[in-house]
């Protein structure tokens, strides 16, 4: 299974706020969203990122907060790399056009 930046988006945010409703608010996606991206996660990585609390929220597991910490790293990365004079050459219409070429589906639906 892929992860995709969306997905982590949410987690980061979701562990910042400590509520999948509060991160749906900040980020002006719905709750729902939010709680699928985190499952996909978890069951990508094969473990569970946070403890969901009825009524208080999530806590992160020790896993999740190894996996939150990378998952910061990887938006910094990517952050910085948008911002980096490597990327100024190649317009936003050519690095969607050449990311088209290459894009894979995450999964197919039937």
């Amino acid at each position: 299974m892929r992860i995709t930046l969306t997905q982590l988006r949410y987690v980061v945010a979701v562990a910042r706020y400590g509520s999948v409703t509060a991160a749906a608010q900040a980020l002006n996606v719905s709750q729902p969203s939010i709680s699928v991206a985190i499952d996909h996660v978890e069951d990508a990585l094969g473990q569970k990122l946070f403890v969901r609390q009825r009524g208080s929220g999530v806590a992160l597991t020790s896993f999740g907060r190894r996996a939150v910490a990378k998952a910061r790293q990887v938006r910094a990365r990517r952050t910085s790399w948008l911002h980096s004079d490597r990327a100024t050459p190649l317009s936003a219409a050519n690095w969607c056009s050449a990311a088209s070429r290459t894009w894979r589906p995450i999964s197919r639906r039937r």
